[in-house]
């Protein structure tokens, strides 16, 4: 796995001690450049870093937003390409090699993903399900910038900020300085969306790529005022917000200085983003709110749901019934770190 040279991990980190240690360590057993940006009020012991690999390393960035974190080490990513995780996830290294090798043979992409199943551990047994199952045969082929942010925007996935992606995009998505002056909870997930389809191709591969933790909360609280992209984009409390989202879009398209004809672009890209939210709400939200309140489809659901759950004894056989490609050394990995997790 020469190519794993080539890549920097990226891992935001906030009040999770156990978890940043966890995910500290499993880079370090695969010897692979890692940065973890940890946000926490308290910085871990130094006592417990000692025996870490060379390549991982841990930075005490005392401040919520994950962007104005990263922001700050930006200039220590020095390979070629680049992916954000997070400290309670597990992302598997013969994946990331296939990413990186599609890369490799087409210029022209910007970011390259897998499958990803969800997980949560129990007093049982770990039990897992897919996740984002849209993503098979995913991808975004054209050689025209528009059509590239339309088809994303209107078939909306949220797996390019979880990519591999080459360097340089990456850190122009993560560039801006006062990027905490924008409240809606997804700027960050859309921001990469845009700028890395304005800038080239994505893809998803077969392989499975990333395992993602349920158990877990999440460090952000969703609220009434950071939750809806319709207040975000058309309240006129939240025009400056969005104002500076747009102004953060077109200065990092550095090559095109018609700053007019940028935010045109990117508007429009956001209208089908709308689009695609109002189109989910209708065939896929109401069925579940009225689900919801039917206690007979409540339970139906709950059955269906706990139908779709496998253990890892089963891992091998879903993954091939949903044409997913499980590497055998990621399979070893993740039955020795998943309990770990």
């Amino acid at each position: 796995m020469d190519q794993l040279k080539d890549i920097t991990v990226i891992v935001a980190s906030l009040n999770r001690p156990k978890h940043a240690l966890r995910t500290l360590k499993y880079w370090s057993r695969l010897k692979i450049t890692t940065h973890l940006v940890d946000g926490s009020e308290k910085p871990i012991s130094a006592s417990e870093l000692v025996n870490l690999d060379e390549k991982v390393k841990y930075h005490h960035i005392k401040t919520f937003s994950e962007i104005d974190r990263i922001n700050n080490i930006l200039n220590l990513i020095n390979t070629k390409y680049c992916i954000l995780s997070s400290d309670d996830d597990m992302l598997l290294p013969n994946a990331l090699v296939g990413c990186i090798n599609k890369l490799e043979a087409n210029p022209d992409f910007t970011s390259c993903f897998g499958q990803v199943m969800a997980f949560e551990n129990n007093k049982e047994k770990t039990k897992f399900h897919r996740a984002y199952d849209n993503l098979n045969d995913y991808s975004i082929l054209s050689n025209d910038k528009n059509t590239r942010l339309k088809k994303n925007m209107i078939n909306y996935l949220p797996s390019i900020i979880l990519s591999v992606m080459r360097s340089d995009i990456f850190k122009l998505i993560f560039e801006p300085t006062d990027f905490s002056k924008i409240h809606y909870h997804a700027a960050l997930e859309l921001r990469a969306s845009l700028i890395a389809s304005y800038y080239g191709k994505s893809i998803c591969l077969p392989n499975l790529i990333l395992l993602r933790n349920k158990s877990t909360i999440g460090a952000r609280r969703l609220t009434s005022e950071n939750s809806s992209m319709f207040k975000f984009w058309f309240h006129p409390s939240k025009k400056s917000e969005k104002n500076y989202f747009l102004n953060f879009l077109t200065s990092s398209i550095k090559e095109n200085k018609n700053k007019s004809e940028l935010r045109k672009i990117f508007r429009k890209a956001i209208n089908y983003y709308l689009l695609n939210i109002v189109i989910r709400f209708f065939t896929i939200k109401i069925a579940y709110l009225i689900t919801c309140n039917i206690p007979y489809l409540w339970k139906k659901h709950k059955e269906k749901k706990q139908k779709k759950g496998f253990f890892l004894d089963n891992m091998t056989d879903v993954c091939k019934k949903n044409n997913i490609y499980l590497d055998n050394n990621d399979f070893h990995i993740i039955k020795n770190e998943v309990n770990k997790v």
